[in-house]
């Protein structure tokens, strides 16, 4: 007795065998009836999934240095070509998505800063989705100080490099974060539903994305 008297947990144990060894003798008249309040929890960042039909990948490419890009290329050799894009997957609200919205929604993005070192006014987004050529949008001059971007079609992301492997993490806490900033925006805040973040590898062919997910990922 005196060590289940160590605990007051232990009680509970001695009171359950109790009850065991008495037949589970009804207790109703033992016991009230209590108002449980409840507490409805959200977790956004367990995003939902998007829809295809309305939804564009903002491919990234880092123009300061890719740590983790350079990282596995060191690991798995020179022999192995391979290339890394960050990844914004943004859905449009229902009746938004075209051409126009799209290049909005990217230009807005390119004035913000995002998470993990991601920040588009000066990174190199390369935007694909259902409907729309290839574009990137990119730095054609500059004036008054000021650097000058347009919309440029790609035949593809990154070039000679057709294999992919994408990468986007549930609970996905980088997109959450990322629609947390846009909610605060008063016009993406109207157009974007929702966001997914992640990665996307690129490969030359599907030997090599074989070879380098079993050595990156085993």
């Amino acid at each position: 007795l005196n060590a289940l008297q160590q605990h007051p947990m232990n009680f509970v144990f001695i009171s359950l065998r109790e009850y065991i060894e008495e037949g589970c003798p009804d207790l109703s008249d033992h016991s009230e009836p209590q108002n449980i309040p409840l507490q409805w929890k959200s977790f956004p960042q367990l995003r939902k999934s998007l829809d295809p039909s309305r939804t564009i990948d903002i491919s990234i490419r880092m123009l300061t240095d890719d740590n983790e890009r350079t990282t596995a290329q060191l690991f798995l050799g020179e022999e192995v070509h391979l290339d890394r894009r960050r990844l914004l997957r943004i859905e449009l609200a229902p009746e938004t998505y075209n051409r126009e919205t799209v290049e909005r929604v990217v230009q807005e993005l390119a004035t913000m800063d995002f998470l993990d070192g991601i920040m588009l006014k000066k990174d190199l987004p390369t935007i694909t989705g259902p409907g729309l050529p290839i574009l990137t949008y990119q730095v054609i001059g500059k004036m008054d100080g000021r650097l000058l971007r347009e919309f440029v079609p790609q035949q593809t992301v990154v070039a000679d490099f057709p294999i992919t492997h994408t990468e986007v993490p549930l609970p996905n806490i980088g997109g959450h974060l990322v629609l947390e900033k846009i909610r605060k925006h008063p016009w993406l805040s109207q157009v974007v539903t929702n966001v997914h973040a992640g990665r996307t590898w690129f490969f030359q062919d599907e030997e090599g994305k074989e070879q380098t997910l079993e050595k990156l990922l085993s």
